[in-house]
C-alpha cells in the first residue's frame, strides 16, 4: 500500500521506510508532541496536506489516506530542496527548517556523501532501510 502510495505521487520508492522510522508501522502511535498514526502527523499538518481529522475521523490512522499526505507533503518540500535527501529531512524540521539548516548545499544534487557531519535524522533513515 505504502509503496502504491508512493509511486502514484512521484516519490521515490525507498521513502516507504520512513513510515518505519516514525511510527513502527503502528496505527495508533502517538508521540510525546502529539503528531499521530503512521506518517506522525500533527493536526495541522495533517489538515494541511488534506487529511480528515475531527471528532469522527482521523485519517492519519488510515495507511491510504496517511500515506498520500506523506507524499504529497514529501514532494511539495522535494519541489522547494529539489533534493530528496533534504526534503526527507525536512519530515522531521519541516520546510523552514530544513532550508536554514542546509541552505542551497544540496539543491540539485543527485547524490551526495553520507558521514559523520550528516543529519542525524538521515542516517537514521539509512539505518532503517
Amino acid at each position: 500500500i505504502v509503496e502504491r502510495e508512493l509511486k502514484n505521487q512521484g516519490v521515490p520508492e525507498d521513502l516507504k521506510y520512513l513510515v518505519i522510522q516514525e511510527s513502527g508501522l503502528i496505527s495508533d502511535a502517538v508521540s510525546t508532541s502529539n503528531a499521530v498514526g503512521f506518517w506522525q502527523f500533527k493536526q495541522g499538518t495533517a489538515e494541511e496536506v488534506g487529511l480528515r481529522v475531527d471528532n469522527q475521523v482521523d485519517e492519519r490512522k488510515n495507511i491510504i489516506t496517511s500515506t498520500k499526505g506523506a507524499a504529497l507533503y514529501l514532494k511539495k518540500h522535494n519541489n522547494v530542496l529539489d533534493n530528496w535527501m533534504t526534503a526527507l529531512v525536512s519530515y522531521q524540521m519541516g520546510l523552514g527548517g530544513a532550508k536554514a539548516y542546509f541552505g542551497n548545499q544540496y539543491t540539485g544534487k543527485k547524490t551526495i556523501e553520507v558521514d559523520r557531519n550528516t543529519h542525524w535524522y538521515f542516517k537514521k533513515f539509512l539505518a532503517h532501510k
